[in-house]
């Protein structure tokens, strides 16, 4: 499997593909890509972001379909969190699911998150869905 996210989507994600010879890797290579989308979003890069919207970001700067399956996170961080976030210009991404499969990929939706006083993937719950798709 190739496992690319999270990150920051226009810093982080899309320079590594902005690389020819790494696009051209992925394109060609038979293993199960998979995007891991952000849990919550950025100011001034991913503002009020969905989890498509961040896929077709991707497929828009890149120019072709990059991703077989995308992980995103089901749950809502506490209405606490959440507001504390929104003060500083970040939002919960969305897991509008059906759109992604209407795109074409597959969406596998789960508990990916750890609360704490940060919202963040957290890495077991990740590493073991990822394992459960790529053993399935």
């Amino acid at each position: 499997a190739i496992i690319l996210g999270p990150g920051s989507l226009y810093t982080s994600i899309l320079p590594n593909l902005a690389v020819r010879e790494i696009a051209k890797a992925l394109a060609e290579s038979s293993a199960i890509k998979i995007y891991v989308c952000n849990v919550m979003t950025q100011p001034g890069e991913s503002d009020k972001f969905t989890a498509s919207d961040h896929v077709h970001a991707i497929e828009a700067n890149v120019g072709r379909r990059v991703f077989d399956c995308v992980l995103v996170n089901k749950t809502r961080p506490s209405e606490q969190l959440l507001e504390r976030y929104a003060k500083s210009g970040q939002d919960f991404v969305e897991p509008d699911v059906e759109r992604i499969r209407a795109m074409g990929l597959r969406a596998i939706t789960a508990n990916l998150i750890s609360e704490t006083d940060v919202v963040r993937h957290d890495p077991l719950r990740v590493a073991d869905t990822i394992m459960r798709l790529v053993n399935a």
